[in-house]
């Protein structure tokens, strides 16, 4: 049981690195098209598009953070279990439940 939460472990540390760089690419993004929107040359036609692409990008950034939180949770949940997992009983104690 324990190499199984460790493997979850590693699995979630993936995960949250995967959240990590979703973040930083999409917060990038983001300014790409605010900076973008703030230009004077701006074609009016393209204002609208660049304005809901923006707003787009902002609601999947805010997902994705939520995601990355949640995921950090979960983490340190499983660090926790092993933890207990690994003070409180061995392998052998844990078979025979």
């Amino acid at each position: 049981m324990i190499d199984e939460i460790a493997s979850e472990i590693t699995v979630k540390d993936r995960e949250i690195q995967e959240s990590d760089q979703e973040i930083t690419i999409l917060g990038a993004k983001l300014k790409v098209e605010n900076k973008t929107l703030g230009m004077q040359d701006l074609k009016e036609h393209l204002k609208e598009d660049f304005k809901y692409s923006a707003q787009a990008l902002e609601g999947m950034l805010a997902q994705e953070q939520q995601r990355n939180a949640e995921l950090k949770k979960e983490l340190e949940m499983m660090k926790y279990r092993k933890a207990v997992l690994e003070s409180q009983f061995s392998d052998n104690d844990l078979d025979r439940q």
